[in-house]
């Protein structure tokens, strides 16, 4: 079913048509206009032929005329031509040759040395065997022949020429607008039918429900390889945006669980400090929960920004100048990280941004090797291949395989982290993978028997 929006777009089935109507009408112009040509030509040449034919045997007629002269006429002829035509002369032959001559309107001359000394002034002297048009208000066919040293030129009036091409440019315009008309209908019908797959492939597409997109309503191909290909892409697209906003709604949920527990426990403290006397200690506790729950909820804006909106800036930033205010934010826990740098670890990004994400990684090292054999955490920065190489490395509890896969899942927390009480939301690898992959570049766990190194790649500045 058609939106009402849709009303006032022209419609593809009729583009088809009216494409269709203008291909025949020039296809029909085309064919028409060859066909006639080659037929006024085919036509011409045969009233030719005939014309020629005749102008010979004229010619032939006179030479036997001028010849025998009156030796074969009957006196019953000779009588009648010298009552019509009077006395026996070329001119007075050619008349009453002309009399037998199956010509419309037959004209002739005969010229000897170019001048004519017989029939009527003004026509044409074509050589032997060839025809020529006259053009004005009565346009003539001259061909013609010669005998007994004497140039004959007979004509026939070209007025059913004119006539036969009017005949012929009329039918050709309404061949033009026949096939125009036919075609049109005829295509209308053909171009809806040809389209009814695409109509089918719409219907599929608005069945998808926009509160829950699912693409299982365009999973069953379709037999034609161009609306395949746009299925295909339609399927694809849907089941992207049913991911995003199944991911989307995870998120929200999983956030507002995080944010409900920290929120519950200020509230409390906040009621019982409102039922007390006021004291320092409560208070910089709340202020100390006031700030976590800051840093969660940026955590979770940045989490949720897309990453082309996170990195468009493209300023030259230097990870041993970011590294050295980690350490500084870190404070006494940084007595257990060990730095190996090279010089100039210059990258292009957000300096805020590539802060965070180097801050978690060493934070997640030292809060898991904590209590370790070895809690040393190792941070070196190193170039390879035109990349900026970050490698965290510490002794803690480690990760399994399975645990190292789902690291980067949102709020995703393991069995032995969630065992240890280690504080956390479970949101920090994932905001460092979308931090370092907005940058381009990647992150990842590397598999080692004990403790866990983490590998932060960059394109390095250039």
């Amino acid at each position: 079913m058609s939106s009402t929006k849709d009303k006032g777009r022209p419609r593809l089935a009729h583009r088809v048509a009216w494409s269709s109507a203008v291909s025949a009408a020039v296809g029909g112009l085309l064919a028409s206009a060859v066909s006639g040509f080659m037929g006024q030509m085919w036509v011409e040449r045969a009233e030719d032929r005939e014309l020629l034919r005749v102008t010979h045997e004229l010619a032939d007629e006179l030479e036997e005329e001028l010849e025998e002269g009156e030796e074969d006429d009957s006196p019953d002829e000779r009588r009648h031509f010298k009552d019509v035509h009077g006395p026996r002369t070329l001119h007075n032959i050619l008349v009453h040759e002309l009399e037998s001559v199956r010509l419309r309107q037959p004209r002739a001359a005969v010229r000897a040395g170019g001048i004519v000394v017989a029939g009527e002034e003004g026509l044409p002297d074509p050589d032997p065997g060839e025809c020529v048009n006259t053009t004005g208000p009565a346009p003539l066919r001259v061909c013609g022949s010669s005998f007994l040293g004497h140039r004959l030129a007979l004509a026939k009036s070209a007025a059913g020429e004119l006539e036969r091409r009017s005949s012929f440019l009329a039918a050709v315009a309404l061949g033009i607008i026949s096939a125009a008309i036919l075609a049109g209908l005829g295509s209308l019908f053909v171009a809806r039918w040809a389209l009814a797959p695409l109509d089918q492939l719409l219907a599929r597409v608005r069945a998808v429900r926009s509160e829950r997109p699912c693409p299982d309503e365009l999973r069953t191909p379709v037999h034609y390889a161009e609306l395949e290909e746009l299925r295909g892409a339609i399927f694809d697209l849907v089941e992207r945006l049913a991911d995003a906003l199944d991911r989307a709604r995870a998120f929200a949920f999983q956030a507002a669980h995080e944010l409900r527990t920290p929120l519950a426990a200020l509230r409390g403290e906040m009621e019982l400090l409102a039922e007390a006397e006021p004291n320092l200690k409560e208070l910089g506790t709340i202020q100390k929960r006031l700030v976590r729950l800051n840093e969660l909820v940026e955590r979770l804006l940045t989490l949720a920004t897309p990453g082309d909106d996170l990195h468009r800036t493209g300023r030259a930033v230097d990870l041993a100048d970011v590294l050295s205010e980690v350490m500084r934010d870190l404070e006494e826990r940084s007595a257990r990280v060990t730095l190996h740098l090279i010089e100039d670890p210059v990258v292009r990004g957000d300096e805020q941004l590539l802060r965070s994400v180097l801050f978690n990684a060493i934070e997640n090292a030292l809060k898991f090797s904590e209590g370790a054999e070895d809690s040393r955490v190792i941070v070196e920065i190193s170039e390879r291949e035109g990349r900026i190489v970050v490698r965290v490395t510490d002794h803690g509890v480690g990760m399994t395989e399975s645990e190292r896969e789902r690291a980067f899942i949102g709020f995703y927390r393991s069995a032995r982290a969630r065992a240890s009480k280690i504080p956390g939301h479970g949101i920090g690898v994932a905001l460092m993978q979308h931090v370092t992959r907005a940058h381009g570049g990647e992150l990842r766990y590397l598999p080692v028997a004990r403790g866990t190194v983490l590998e932060i790649d960059l394109p390095a500045f250039s």
